[in-house]
């Protein structure tokens, strides 16, 4: 982030072009960084449920395993994201709702407005939140498991080649 923004006090100066050669530049960085990101999903659960793997392995073969399905665990990610974003916004919409009126009473108290919430909000705010933060954990709880059919799908795929190469010889 400092370098980008150490860059972008220098690329602010030039012309729109390349501004907008900078900002295509940094967008194909961000998309390079989430390609080479993605096995590690599968090289980190496979890690994690077999117990006989030993760390490095994470960075060797289970990231080249995960690397041959990188399709299959984007598209996976890609529709994850989309249903648990989707959830999370409604679930955590009502903690927002008072987290901002809370920021604007404050605000406005700044400004020298009258004290117009009770006195307890802010003892009712902490546990309404704690309870949808609560709540929220289920919809992390449900990307884990999704995580961990991606890792059973893509193990049983590269079982069934195997599998399959060995009849055949």
């Amino acid at each position: 982030n400092m370098l980008l923004m150490g860059l972008w006090k220098i690329i602010d100066t030039h012309s729109v072009i390349s501004q907008t050669a900078f900002e295509i530049v940094k967008l194909l960085f961000v998309l390079l960084y989430i390609i080479w990101l993605l096995p590690f999903c599968y090289s980190m659960m496979r890690y994690i449920h077999e117990k006989e793997l030993p760390v490095g392995s994470i960075f060797r073969q289970l990231y080249v395993e995960g690397f041959k399905h990188k399709g299959f665990i984007a598209l996976t990610l890609f529709v994850l994201i989309l249903i648990c974003s989707v959830v999370l916004v409604i679930v955590l919409m009502p903690g927002l709702i008072l987290i901002l009126e809370y920021l604007i009473h404050e605000k406005g108290l700044a400004m020298g407005d009258p004290n117009s919430l009770p006195h307890n909000f802010p003892f009712l705010l902490y546990p309404t939140l704690a309870v949808l933060f609560f709540i929220g954990q289920y919809v992390l709880g449900f990307c884990y498991y999704t995580m961990y059919f991606v890792y059973l799908s893509i193990k049983k795929r590269v079982d069934e080649k195997a599998k399959a190469t060995i009849h055949r010889s």
